[in-house]
């Protein structure tokens, strides 16, 4: 018996270690006007925090990185005929 309630503590443990950190986010309406709304609303405000984070590096004279060039991928090898 001990050694269930052991395996069960455990694993509760576990279960609660892992997750979303942070609060959860209301799932979207699935259809109809609410979800023409809910995704005008997204939009706006991804575009309001991408002018606040630009508007940000402006003032500070930071600018963001830039992405350094992919590298070429060679081609798979070659199967034997």
């Amino acid at each position: 018996m001990r050694v269930l309630a052991a395996v069960a503590l455990a694993a509760l443990l576990a279960l609660g270690a892992c997750g979303l950190k942070g609060g959860l986010e209301k799932p979207p309406p699935q259809f109809g006007e609410a979800r023409r709304t809910y995704e005008a609303e997204k939009k706006a405000r991804e575009e309001a925090a991408k002018k606040a984070k630009e508007d940000a590096d402006k003032e500070t004279g930071t600018t963001p990185p830039s992405q350094p060039p992919s590298s070429p991928v060679s081609p798979p090898p070659a199967t034997p005929k």
